[in-house]
């Protein structure tokens, strides 16, 4: 925005130079309007592009972090469900270990 005001300002400049100058100076003044345009044009393009990759990026980074909110759910899961199977787990040696003794 800044450079799109400095261009926009110094095109009124040379505007408003071109009024004191013969017509040799017009020519360059309007060379140096044209290659400002151009280089306005290139930065406007290049700043979209940019801005194009860096919404790409937060989509995946979004995506990503789903992905690891889903990831981390399943881990809490399976280490709930081997807590579980880890006490029935003790709970049936506990009962494998009395009827042994009861049998002897």
């Amino acid at each position: 925005m800044k450079k799109m005001v400095t261009g926009a300002a110094l095109a009124s400049l040379v505007l408003v130079s071109l009024a004191g100058c013969d017509a040799k100076e017009r020519e360059a003044l309007k060379t140096q309007v044209a290659s400002l345009q151009t280089e306005l044009a290139t930065v406007k393009s290049s700043l979209a592009k940019t801005e194009n990759e860096l919404t790409q990026t937060r989509n995946e980074l979004s995506r990503v972090m789903i992905e690891r909110d889903e990831a981390k759910t399943q881990v809490e899961q399976y280490s709930q469900s081997l807590t579980q199977a880890g006490a029935e787990l003790e709970d049936l040696k506990a009962k494998l270990a009395a009827a042994t003794k009861k049998r002897r």
